[in-house]
């Protein structure tokens, strides 16, 4: 059986959350901008097959 998140975050060491609070942050800070990406090439694609 899978245990809850935080009953695993509790038994990390003080560094180990820190790293993994960072590299949260890290993610969410770079997902927009995934996205924004994602969006411009798809509008990329779009006009080509347009002849634009």
């Amino acid at each position: 059986m899978s245990k809850p998140y935080s009953i695993l975050r509790e038994k990390m060491k003080p560094a180990a959350r820190k790293r993994a609070a960072e590299k949260t942050r890290v993610l969410l800070d770079a997902m927009p901008l995934q996205e924004l990406r994602h969006a411009r090439h798809l509008s990329q694609e779009h006009y080509q097959g347009h002849g634009r």
